[in-house]
């Protein structure tokens, strides 16, 4: 796959680039699923130029990956990929929180409060994709409150790379841990303004989330080696 640097894209693609790292972090789309430009053009309401250069920027953001100018596609699974997202999450997210610990307002700690009850209240009646949902605009709320936007950038890539990860997996109906319990703690840190605590709390909730997809994800490499090698012993 091709390796691209983030450069200069026109303007036109920006919205085409935001619309599409929102589908990606919903998982809208698919692990390996291809990324087709006309099909893209004809749902984004404008033509494959722009289309090709949101991908490619998507592509320098490992979003995606390119083949050629027409062949994209979002990336395969693999434990090594998912172990470093998780690991970039902890550190830019710990920080985010940290740094959202001395300016988070009233304001702010109420509108948290709320999208926690609500987040709550979709676990309970089994709404999973509104709990998602939920669980992200807390986070981001969070990480808007750091006041850091290039920070906030690249933990929305990281994100993006997510999507599709959690689509595999939550389709296979494995629960999942949210973390609720961390979500208190957070917010208990940030109205104490107390940064440390701040991080550690949303570093239990990254590390909570993501222990059971990475077990999921190990176990679905071991079958396949084992599948590998087992066809290398037939006569």
């Amino acid at each position: 796959m091709q390796t691209l640097s983030p450069s200069n894209f026109q303007t036109s693609s920006g919205p085409i680039y935001l619309e599409l790292r929102e589908q990606l972090i919903t998982g809208i789309f698919e692990l390996g699923q291809r990324l087709k430009l006309n099909e893209l053009a004809e749902q984004t309401g404008t033509s494959v130029s722009p289309v090709r250069e949101a991908l490619i920027r998507l592509v320098a953001e490992d979003s995606v990956e390119m083949s050629s100018l027409r062949a994209f596609a979002v990336p395969n699974l693999s434990a090594a990929r998912f172990e470093q997202i998780v690991a970039m999450r902890l550190a830019l997210e710990g920080l985010a929180a940290e740094r959202a610990a001395g300016q988070v307002s009233q304001v702010d700690l109420k509108k948290l409060s709320g999208l926690h009850d609500r987040f709550i209240d979709a676990e309970q009646g089994g709404h999973r994709s509104k709990a998602q949902a939920l669980n992200r605009s807390f986070h981001f709320l969070v990480y808007e409150c750091a006041k850091m936007p290039i920070l906030l950038s690249s933990i929305s890539m990281l994100w993006a790379m997510m999507g599709p990860i959690l689509r595999v997996y939550y389709s296979q109906s494995i629960p999942v841990k949210i973390g609720a319990p961390d979500h208190i703690k957070l917010m208990k840190a940030l109205r104490n303004g107390d940064a440390k605590d701040a991080a550690k709390a949303v570093s239990a909730d990254i590390k909570h989330g993501c222990k059971s997809i990475s077990e999921y994800i190990s176990e679905l490499e071991n079958t396949k080696d084992s599948a590998q090698s087992g066809l290398r012993l037939l006569p």
